[in-house]
């Protein structure tokens, strides 16, 4: 028997790429927020689901309206990719501009 969840979302982690995430309940929030995630965004599904059919119906449209609001505009995604890497280092411009394509194609 798989297991089944409750809850479906996304969130961004650390490095600034949005992951689709389940979970039992919103308390999973706190242990994401530990370990660096932002915009937690969670949705209640209708049933209890597996992981595979919870990311099915996320992606089906069940919640087009707030999946197209999350998608990031250039400015938006440049503005979450780091400007150095993690020796202080700056990241060069065309560097910066493709990883924030890669952040909207997420």
């Amino acid at each position: 028997m798989s297991k089944t969840y409750k809850i479906a979302g996304y969130t961004v982690n650390s490095k600034g790429l949005r992951k689709f995430r389940v979970g039992q309940d919103v308390s999973r929030s706190e242990l994401l927020t530990k370990q660096g995630h932002t915009d937690i965004v969670w949705h209640d599904l209708p049933t209890p689901m597996t992981k595979p059919q919870a990311r099915a119906f996320m992606e089906a449209g069940a919640v087009a309206q707030v999946t197209q609001s999350l998608t990031l505009t250039m400015e938006q995604a440049l503005s979450k990719v780091p400007s150095r890497n993690d020796r202080g280092h700056f990241i060069k411009r065309e560097v910066r501009e493709q990883m924030a394509r890669e952040l909207m194609a997420a």
